[in-house]
């Protein structure tokens, strides 16, 4: 009689941005120049594929139409940034008001 168990390695899922990484470069065809490729089109077919990376792609992308979108960016960082956490380097406090808003 044998114990041992086997034991069956079960793949880790990738993550999106490995996905997106392996999906290669998209080559537009010789007619068409460079600057008819649209990054928005391209986002909004796959966004179901990458969801957090198109949250990522639309404020990144994103054009603010008023200045509504800015006070709001800075009514977050005053919660990000209170007496406690001044010191933050600038790439801290971006890291935590994107990533908040990315995940969330």
């Amino acid at each position: 009689m044998s114990y041992v168990k086997r034991v069956e390695t079960i793949p880790s899922p990738k993550s999106e941005l490995d996905m997106y990484l392996e999906e290669g470069v998209y080559i537009c065809e010789e007619e068409m120049s460079r600057y008819e490729f649209n990054a928005l089109e391209w986002w909004r077919a796959n966004n179901l594929k990458y969801r957090v990376l198109s949250k990522m792609e639309a404020e990144i992308l994103a054009i603010p139409i008023s200045t509504v979108a800015s006070e709001a960016t800075f009514s977050a960082s005053g919660r990000v940034i209170d007496s406690y956490r001044a010191s933050l380097a600038v790439e801290t406090v971006q890291a935590l008001i994107c990533g908040g808003e990315w995940m969330g």
